[in-house]
């Protein structure tokens, strides 16, 4: 998807246009789905701080 290129090679309207669907539904599914990334990345990372460090024997 040539959005998420750096450096980007298309605007939230062209992937709209590209895709058939209104810039404010492209725009709030990006942002929506980003967010869910984001959130789900930084709740991994804590659940991997919190695990007691392997010692080995």
């Amino acid at each position: 998807m040539r959005y998420y290129d750096t450096p980007r090679q298309c605007s939230v309207t062209e992937l709209a246009d590209e895709v058939g669907r209104a810039k404010s539904t492209i725009s709030e599914t990006l942002h929506r789905t980003e967010r869910k990334l984001i959130k789900e990345h930084v709740d991994t990372s804590r659940v991997a701080d919190e695990r007691p460090a392997r010692t080995s024997l």
